[in-house]
């Protein structure tokens, strides 16, 4: 998989580090505000 996108020459990693780093900002957020308000 990894290779794959490297012969693509298309920068996915950065994007999918991205993404990860987002889904898991979200998640923490998401946990923080249930537990304030819960």
């Amino acid at each position: 998989m990894y290779s794959l996108f490297k012969l693509t020459g298309f920068p996915v990693d950065e994007i999918v580090t991205k993404v990860i780093i987002a889904i898991i900002v979200f998640v923490v957020v998401i946990a923080i505000l249930a537990d304030i308000f819960d």
